[in-house]
């Protein structure tokens, strides 16, 4: 897994704070909040940008289940 830089540092802090103060339920599991954050990242970046899917391979790199999707369960709001 690539470092993400400097640069990006801005883009990161966006993602979980939207997620911190947006989407997370007060009921989240690991794999819950897995997902909060890559919908976030879709949200603010959109799905093919860099920082989405450094989102994407930090979760998968620590192996936490990411099998609740927001778009299914609307766990997320």
């Amino acid at each position: 897994m690539q470092g993400v830089g400097a640069t990006s540092g801005l883009q990161f802090e966006r993602i979980f704070f939207n997620v911190w103060t947006n989407l997370l339920p007060s009921f989240a599991t690991f794999s819950v909040a897995a997902d909060c954050l890559i919908q976030s990242a879709v949200e603010l970046y959109g799905p093919t940008h860099p920082a989405t899917a450094a989102i994407a391979q930090a979760i998968a790199a620590v192996g936490i289940p990411n099998t609740a999707t927001c778009h299914d369960t609307e766990a997320c709001r």
